[in-house]
C-alpha cells in the first residue's frame, strides 16, 4: 500500500515537473514567480523585523507610563495643520476625548541638548542594537495618574513626561499595525506562488487573472504605504522624530517592476490558454470559472479585524465582543463548505451543491455588509487603511462570485458537462486535448480547407504533439 503511494506521489511530482517545463515560457513564468516571492519574502521580513523593535520599544514605554488599554489616539488632519486626541471610546467626543498635541498651537518640548541628543540618537541606537534598557515611573509621581517614565541606559537617564508618553501611544499603535500589515503581505507573496503553479499545472485562466490582479493590488498598495511614510515623516517629525523608509522604496520599485514582467508572462499564458484549453469541445462561453481569488483576502481580512479584536483596546471599549466571535467563528467553519460547494456544484452542474454555495456566499456578502453597523468596526476601518482595503476587495470578491454563481446556475444544461466529460476521457487515456487544431463543429473540416488548398497533394495529419502527463482537477 504504501509503495503504491510512493509509486503515485512520484508519478504527481513528475507530471508537475513535466507541465512547469514543457516549454521556456512556463518555465520563465515559473522562475519569476519563485524569484520574485523569495526576494518580497526577505524585503517583508526586514520590514516587519524593524516595525517589531520600534512597536516593542513603544510599547515598554507606554506600559512603564501606565496608558490604559482603553486609550487610543486619533488624529485630526485639516489642510496642514493636524491635532492629536487621546480617546478611551467611540464614538468621540468631547467628554472621552482629550487634546494631547495641536500644530498650530504646541510646541515639542526639548529637555536640553544633551539629553535630547541622547534620546533622538545614542539611546535609540542602543535599542536597535538589543542592549539592555529599563524604564521606571519617576519616584517622585505620586499621583497613579501621572504617565512620566525615565528611560535607563548605558548613556545615562532620560525623562519621557506625561505628555511625551502620550503622544508615543500613537507610533506605537501605527507600529503594531504595521507589523502586522508585514506578515499579511509575506504569507501573501507564498500565495501568490501556489496559484502560479497552479496556473501552470491546470492551464488555468481564472489561476493566471487572479495572480496578476493580486499583484496591480499589491503595487497599488506599496504606492499608498511609501506616501504614507512620507506623510507620516512629517507628522513624527513635529511631534518626536524623524524617521526613515528605505525599504518601502525597495518594496515598491521591486513591486512595479514584478507588475510589469507580471503583465507581459500572463497575458502570453492567457493567449495560450484561451487557444489551448476553452475551444477544444466547444466550451460554452457563457459559463465562468469561478477562481477564488476571496479566499485568501477573505482570511486576510478576518485575520486582522479578529487581531485587532483580541490584541489592541478594540476588545475593552466594544459591546459586541462575544457577537464578532461567533461571527468569525461561523465564516471559519462555513468557508470551507461554500469552497467545496462551489467548485462541485458548478463544475458538475449539481443544483443542491450550487444552491447552498449561493446562500453562504449571500450571506458572507451580507453578514460582511452588516458589521458596518457597529461603530467600533466603522472606527477601525477607518483608522487602518490596509485592513479597509482588504475588507473592501473581499465584499467586492463575495458580491462577484455570488452574481457569478447565478450566472452559471442558469447556464446549466448547455454543454459544460458534456465538455467535461470528454475531457476527463482524453486525460483517462493520457491524451492531452493540446493535439487538436481545429473546431470539429465546424461546417467545413480543416482537412477539407486543406484539400482545397492543395488538391494535388494528398492531404497530411493535421494534429501532432507530445502528451504530456494530465493531473485531475
Amino acid at each position: 500500500m504504501s509503495r503504491n503511494a510512493g509509486t503515485n506521489l512520484k508519478a504527481k511530482a513528475r507530471a508537475v515537473v513535466a507541465r512547469i517545463t514543457r516549454n521556456r515560457l512556463t518555465f520563465v513564468f515559473f522562475l519569476f514567480g519563485f524569484t520574485h516571492c523569495f526576494a518580497q519574502g526577505i524585503i517583508q521580513s526586514f520590514l516587519f523585523t524593524i516595525d517589531s523593535e520600534y512597536s516593542a520599544f513603544f510599547t515598554s514605554i507606554t506600559k512603564a507610563a501606565n496608558i490604559p488599554n482603553v486609550n487610543h489616539t486619533d488624529l485630526i488632519v485639516s489642510g496642514r495643520d493636524y491635532r492629536l486626541d487621546m480617546c478611551n471610546y467611540i464614538p468621540h467626543n468631547d467628554n472621552t476625548c482629550s487634546h494631547i498635541f495641536d500644530s498650530t498651537t504646541d510646541v515639542v518640548e526639548v529637555v536640553g541638548p544633551d539629553q535630547n541628543a541622547k534620546l533622538r540618537g545614542a539611546l535609540v541606537k542602543e535599542m536597535r542594537a538589543r542592549q539592555n534598557l529599563t524604564l521606571q515611573a519617576f519616584p517622585e509621581a505620586q499621583n497613579p495618574n501621572d504617565n512620566s517614565v525615565i528611560l535607563n541606559a548605558t548613556y545615562g537617564a532620560v525623562a519621557f513626561s506625561k505628555k511625551c508618553t502620550s503622544i508615543l501611544l500613537y507610533p506605537q499603535q501605527h507600529m503594531e499595525n504595521s507589523r502586522r500589515e508585514d506578515l499579511a503581505f509575506v504569507l501573501l507573496q507564498f500565495w501568490l506562488f501556489g496559484i502560479s503553479i497552479m496556473a501552470m499545472i491546470y492551464d488555468s485562466v481564472p489561476h493566471v487573472l487572479a495572480g496578476l490582479g493580486a499583484r496591480v493590488l499589491i503595487t497599488a498598495w506599496s504606492s499608498y504605504a511609501l506616501w504614507r511614510s512620507y506623510w507620516q515623516q512629517k507628522v513624527y517629525y513635529a511631534m518626536i522624530e524623524s524617521p526613515n523608509s528605505p525599504y518601502e522604496i525597495i518594496d515598491l520599485v521591486l513591486n512595479c517592476t514584478a507588475l510589469t514582467i507580471s503583465c507581459y508572462l500572463s497575458f502570453t499564458l492567457l493567449k495560450l490558454y484561451n487557444t489551448q484549453s476553452f475551444n477544444y469541445m466547444g466550451a460554452p462561453k457563457k459559463i465562468v470559472r469561478i477562481q477564488r481569488l476571496e479566499v485568501f483576502v477573505l482570511l486576510v481580512a478576518s485575520g486582522l479585524w479578529v487581531d485587532q479584536l483580541f490584541n489592541t483596546y478594540i476588545r475593552y471599549i466594544t459591546d459586541w465582543f462575544e457577537l464578532f466571535v461567533a461571527i468569525f467563528i461561523f465564516v471559519t467553519i462555513a468557508l470551507v463548505p461554500w469552497m467545496i460547494t462551489g467548485w462541485y456544484g458548478i463544475r458538475h452542474e449539481h443544483r443542491v451543491a450550487t444552491g447552498v454555495f449561493i446562500v453562504l456566499g449571500f450571506l458572507f456578502f451580507s453578514g460582511s455588509c452588516i458589521m458596518f453597523y457597529s461603530q467600533v468596526y466603522r472606527w477601525t476601518y477607518y483608522a487602518w487603511p490596509n485592513m479597509g482595503c482588504f475588507t473592501t476587495a473581499s465584499i467586492l470578491l463575495f458580491l462577484a462570485s455570488f452574481v457569478l454563481g447565478l450566472l452559471c446556475r442558469l447556464n446549466f444544461g448547455k454543454g459544460l458537462s458534456q465538455y467535461l466529460h470528454a475531457e476527463a476521457a482524453l486525460a483517462s487515456s493520457n491524451f492531452a486535448p493540446e493535439v487538436f487544431e481545429h473546431d470539429v463543429e465546424k461546417d467545413k473540416t480543416y482537412m477539407e480547407e486543406l484539400t482545397q488548398r492543395r488538391p494535388q497533394e494528398q492531404p497530411l495529419p493535421t494534429y501532432y504533439a507530445v502528451a504530456l502527463p494530465t493531473l485531475s482537477r
